[in-house]
């Protein structure tokens, strides 16, 4: 029961990320009316203009993952998520109040911002969830976003510019509203001294009493990840828990002190930075933002909306997938192989577009094929690294 009570909770975490995708590729369904004579705009994008607006988002994803550490230190999990979705509802209010080309900007910019879901929603989800599904649980951010962008797709290629607009408007609105139905995070809850609204928390997510020895074994679990010292406290009953309401104060150390004495998480950046910088420039990026004008040059013959809605689903499905394996495979052995699969299919795509050595279906099934990989394991292995290898103490900074 309380399994199923957190994969529920996940999923309204979860949602923040989907009302990110949402905005994130709406410029490949808008590009065309944006730059024709016809546009819904005051006055039509310039190419300069085009080519910046697709790259806005990504631009404010930046400075945001910069601020997120100070988010999640001060505003916690919970709020800091509900941060990211209040960018999505204020992007779209934007879009519908305002029909010039600034304030598409401006609205995608603040879209961008609310990017860091990527890395909260992770954080959050792995601290509420039990070992046993945290893998997936996390892995749930990314098929999330990519639900996001296969909606995108869809309501770009059979709405009308409006429609599609107060669409989108109200159901990033919705997942905001969701969202403060859930409870902090517990760690974070500790972090800052609340041990007895932490175990209201811990009995929240795992539908049991406060007092329970599961939330008193939860609590101790907690107490002794944020202090390795405190070992002695692994020997005591339940009994001898319930009688410890007075446990010595941790010597705290400053996070950059903690960094330069721990090799482990030291070694564990330099791992999660390497990683990130390879998938990011595996190009996924682009693919998504630009699916539709990439179509109608890749395959002409086929609509490019339906090669856009198919090329979502199949993310979608690829990043179930690839939850799926995290937990089975093992992290190592499916980042491998995807990558290694994804960089086949990028040489077969290129070779074929300089060389023209096959049919036009070719450069779709490359497309699709790169995608596959990518999503499967490429995509998911990285959110939950970052979850599962720093230590509590530098959690939010990494």
């Amino acid at each position: 029961m309380s399994i199923m009570y957190q994969i529920g909770c996940s999923v309204i975490v979860c949602y923040t990320s989907f009302a990110f995708g949402l905005m994130y590729v709406w410029p490949s369904t808008t590009v065309k009316n944006f730059s024709s004579s016809n546009t819904t705009l005051h006055r039509p994008m310039y190419e300069t203009e085009i080519a910046l607006f697709g790259s806005l988002s990504s631009i404010g994803a930046l400075v945001s993952t910069l601020l997120t550490a100070l988010l999640l230190d001060n505003l916690g999990r919970k709020y800091s998520c509900v941060l990211s979705s209040l960018a999505q509802v204020v992007s779209w209010t934007i879009v519908v109040v305002s029909n010039r080309v600034e304030a598409i900007f401006v609205a995608t910019f603040i879209s961008g911002m609310g990017g860091n879901c990527a890395l909260i929603v992770p954080i959050f989800v792995s601290e509420f969830c039990q070992d046993s599904i945290r893998g997936t649980t996390t892995s749930g951010s990314m098929i999330a976003i990519n639900l996001g962008i296969l909606t995108s797709y869809l309501l770009g290629g059979c709405m009308k510019y409006n429609t599609m607009m107060y669409t989108c408007l109200l159901l990033s609105v919705a997942g905001m509203m969701m969202l403060l139905l859930l409870k902090e995070s517990p760690l974070f809850l500790m972090k800052k001294g609340l041990e007895k609204d932490a175990a209201k928390v811990i009995a929240f997510y795992s539908r049991a009493k406060e007092d329970s020895i599961e939330v008193l074994q939860k609590i101790n679990k907690i107490r002794m990840a944020l202090n390795p010292d405190l070992e002695e406290l692994h020997l005591l009953t339940p009994e001898e828990e319930k009688l410890n309401r007075n446990p010595q104060p941790l010597n705290k150390i400053s996070k950059w002190a903690f960094f330069k004495k721990s090799r482990s998480t030291r070694r564990a950046l330099l791992v999660v930075l390497t990683i990130y910088t390879a998938v990011v420039f595996q190009g996924t990026v682009v693919v998504q933002v630009y699916a539709k004008p990439l179509f109608e040059e890749a395959i002409p013959n086929i609509s490019a909306t339906l090669s856009s809605v198919l090329l979502a689903f199949i993310s979608v499905v690829s990043n179930c997938v690839g939850a799926y394996l995290v937990d089975r495979v093992g992290r190592r052995a499916l980042i491998i192989y995807s990558s290694v699969g994804a960089g086949v299919s990028c040489m077969i795509l290129g070779s074929q577009i300089s060389l023209h050595w096959g049919p036009h279906w070719i450069n779709g099934v490359s497309i699709y094929l790169f995608s596959i990989m990518h999503m499967a394991g490429s995509e998911t292995v990285p959110i939950v690294l970052v979850s599962e290898v720093f230590l509590p103490e530098v959690s939010d900074e990494a």
